[in-house]
Order: C-alpha cells, then structure tokens, then sequence
C-alpha cells in the first residue's frame, strides 16, 4: 500500500505509557482515602472513559478536566469528599507523565527515517502538553489532538480533523497506535486502516486476527509495503 499520509498516535506509540504514573496516582489516592487500591482503579477508568464519550463538541472538557472530574466523582461515590486542591495533588505524577514522557528508541529511529508520506501525530491529549512532548521527537508534518478535535478517540471527529488538516482520503491513510479500542477500533470506524501496535505482544485474539499488528516501530515499513492497495 502507498498511503498518501500515515497517522500516530502519541503516548504509549511515540512516547512511554502512563501505568506507572497510574499507580502512582491509585496508590497515593487509596492510602489517603483509605480505600481499596484496585476497586478505585477500575472505577476511575470506567468513569473517565464515559466522560471522553459524552463530553465532545459544546460540552467538551480537556483531559485534564476530566480526570480531575472522575476522580472526584469516584471518590464521591465512596461517600469521600475531598477539595479540588487536593484532588489535583494526588493527580500531580498522571500530569507530570503528560508534560515530560520519553519516547521509545524505535519511534526516535522511525521518525527521522520515515519518507513515503507525511506523518500526523493523532493523540487524545490537551494541547499544551502534547508540545511540550513533542520537543523530545523528531518533526512530523502536523498534529490533531482531542483538544482541537473537541472529542477522544475512538470518535470519528478525531479522525475526520486529521482527515481535513492532512488533505487526504480516508481510504489512503494508514493509522497505528497501540489502544485496541481508541486507535484501531476508531480507525476503522472513521475508514482509515488501522495498524495496531502491540508492544506487549499480548494480541492473540481470535477478533483480532484481521488487524495487522506489530510489536515495534522498526516493522512498519514492511508492514504498510504488504498491505493491500
């Protein structure tokens, strides 16, 4: 395939994933609140995934809003109320990991070396935080975040800005991110085809046989040469 632009998602594709910036944040919040440490996990995922689902277009928030906001939801629900101040405290090492992530070694190599389209940088993240990770990458041609798209991934208004900011097709874009669900589920979704980055090389199952998946950005090459026109 000779895709006329190649889309990338950001964290835990270019640059390093947040579970130790999670558990920073799950641990420190369990011992003040003294609850269960995996109960308030699973609960805080499930609450800030709905909220990236509802709150698009006018009633958009950033994501920094929005992990401030479900974390005092959950908190809430287990009958704990704490200031906002405090609230934000403990959300300091998730923040601190959206400013200051490394990038992986294979997305530095990849970056520099790439020719045959531009690259957009595709990413669920808040403006501001996504330039100042982007000082540690080598250029890329453009960049869309949630922010500008006012929704997350896995919506198609993401993929439909990039779409508009590339001047392309979707049939002629290639997408590779690492989320199952925001980046493949969304790039097919939106028409785009999707390449799954499985950096944990965990992706053994069977409903996920028809996606191409790799494991490092050092294969993407070869792998976007085999796909189909």
């Amino acid at each position: 395939m000779q895709p006329a632009a190649l889309f990338v998602d950001c964290y835990g594709t270019l640059v390093d994933g947040d579970r130790a910036a999670i558990e920073a944040v799950t641990r420190a919040t369990s011992e003040r609140a003294g609850v269960d440490r995996a109960q308030l996990d699973r609960a805080w995922l499930r609450r800030f995934t709905t909220l990236c689902a509802v709150r698009v277009g006018a009633q958009f928030a950033t994501q920094r809003q929005l992990e401030l906001e479900a974390m005092t939801d959950v908190l809430g629900d287990l009958g704990i109320s704490w200031p906002a101040a405090q609230v934000a405290d403990v959300l300091e090492p998730l923040f601190d990991y959206w400013r200051s992530a490394e990038p992986f070694a294979d997305a530095i190599g990849f970056l520099r070396t790439w020719t045959l389209c531009p690259v957009l940088i595709v990413s669920n993240i808040d403006r501001d935080d996504l330039a100042r990770v982007r000082r540690g990458l080598p250029a890329v041609a453009g960049v869309v975040t949630s922010e500008d798209a006012r929704a997350y991934k896995p919506s198609p208004a993401v993929f439909r800005r990039a779409l508009t900011e590339a001047g392309v097709a979707a049939q002629r874009v290639v997408h590779v991110g690492d989320s199952w669900t925001s980046d493949v589920e969304g790039a097919l979704g939106a028409g785009l085809t999707p390449v799954w980055l499985d950096r944990d090389g965990d992706g053994s199952s069977a409903d996920r046989a028809e996606v191409v998946r790799i494991t490092d950005l050092d294969d993407l090459a070869d792998c976007i040469a085999a796909l189909p026109q």
